[in-house]
């Protein structure tokens, strides 16, 4: 394992632009993180002394972020197979059943080594959903249902990017894949899965927009509609038997209770009895900061990381492919 001295890690990315470089950036305000070593995979005519073009490198790191587009994720594992450090992927962490068969065939030291960076389940949200799920704070949960889209499908932005033609699943993969894999976390595996996928923008070869569908092993349903070709939009609302959670991209709230009357008897909208103000991109930082401290503290203490968590990464991906994963 490579060693370090108290908190000072030397922690390797692979990839420097988008969303590997909003991870540089958390790094660089770590108190965790001494030094940091960038791989890219072209030429590098810039100015910054830590971006190389030779993997090598960071094989002297303590820990290695791969943020590189979906499709390389495997192939850049396969080249760490001599790292020993500790191992953090951006989600999702395959885009096939043939790559999920080749993680699930990793020994279980090299498997305790990898974490996938499904950052909305440390974020306030989820974790007010975790509280109200597992403390049955408003009965039993029945249906969660979430909606995300915005028109990134329009953008030039997006026509030039990687998601729009090497992405087979399109959004779903992309962004649909936080919300499934927080549904396992919440309510257990997946019973049935079903997605429904198109392309409505015109631009791009892949799915701009998914709607899923997930029966989960404790009776809850959840319903899943993400899309790059809308205006925008946030909605999650959980219905339990006994409340209502709803997350709008600007506040919590929690109404209750269910048996909720007019003056005539007839049930009404129950009265709202919390509320807590928060950002989408506040909570989704939020849970990004905490996803990658975790990961650095877990490199700190060199404990062997939640094999689980690993085994609902890959399980995540069942829906999309339409294909069972057996992670036991």
């Amino acid at each position: 394992m490579n060693r370090h001295k108290n908190n000072n890690l030397s922690v390797g990315v692979i990839g420097k632009d988008n969303h590997a470089l909003r991870l540089i950036k958390i790094l660089e305000k770590s108190d965790l993180v001494e030094d940091i070593k960038i791989y890219y995979h072209r030429d590098y005519k810039g100015i910054d002394p830590r971006v190389t073009n030779d993997l090598q490198t960071l094989f002297s790191c303590n820990a290695i972020i791969i943020a590189s587009p979906t499709p390389s994720h495997v192939e850049y594992i396969q080249k760490l197979t001599k790292f020993t450090g500790y191992i953090l992927v951006e989600k999702p962490l395959v885009t096939n059943i043939e790559n999920s068969k080749y993680l699930l065939n990793l020994n279980l030291e090299a498997k305790q080594r990898i974490k996938v960076n499904y950052s909305f389940i440390d974020s306030p949200v989820f974790r007010k959903i975790k509280e109200i799920v597992t403390k049955n704070r408003l009965g039993a949960p029945i249906e969660m249902a979430i909606r995300m889209g915005h028109g990134f499908a329009y953008s030039d932005k997006y026509i030039k990017n990687w998601r729009s033609t090497l992405s087979t699943n399109g959004v779903a993969e992309q962004t649909g894949v936080h919300f499934i894999n927080a549904a396992i976390h919440l309510f257990g595996g997946i019973v049935n899965g079903n997605i429904k996928s198109e392309n409505f923008s015109g631009n791009g070869d892949v799915p701009d927009t998914s709607m899923i569908t997930l029966d989960m092993a404790n009776k809850a349903r959840v319903n899943i509609f993400v899309s790059y070709s809308v205006p925008y939009q946030f909605d999650l609302l959980l219905t339990c038997t006994d409340g209502l959670y709803r997350y709008d991209g600007v506040a919590e709230h929690i109404h209750e209770p269910r048996n909720y009357y007019d003056e005539d008897g007839r049930f009404i909208s129950p009265p709202k009895t919390y509320e807590n103000s928060i950002s989408y991109r506040d909570n989704w930082d939020i849970g990004l900061e905490n996803s990658i401290t975790e990961f650095l503290k877990s490199t700190i203490s060199q404990e062997p990381l939640n094999l689980e968590s690993l085994n609902i990464a890959l399980s995540t991906m069942e829906p999309i492919f339409e294909n069972k994963i057996h992670t036991n």
